[in-house]
């Protein structure tokens, strides 16, 4: 059986750490309000709260969020 080196542990640990974040992105987008701070479960809850809730992110205060990504498009390309 072969060993995992220290090296190879800490290169695990790290894509973990930084990937953790990601993925709970991800699965916070299946969850209302009240399971988002009610429980941490690390699985989806409801797959169709996904287009519930990217519908009312896109709709607040009148569509702003596309205005804050063009600007943040407009600054990256720049």
């Amino acid at each position: 059986m072969k060993r995992i080196s220290p090296f190879s542990l800490v290169i695990l640990l790290c894509l973990f750490y930084f990937l953790l974040p990601i993925y709970w992105l991800l699965i916070s987008t299946t969850k209302d309000n009240g399971q988002l701070f009610s429980t941490f479960g690390l699985l989806p809850s409801y797959p169709w709260y996904i287009l519930e809730n990217l519908s009312a992110a896109f709709t607040y205060q009148g569509g702003v969020l596309l205005q804050w990504l063009g600007n943040s498009g407009i600054y990256a390309l720049s």
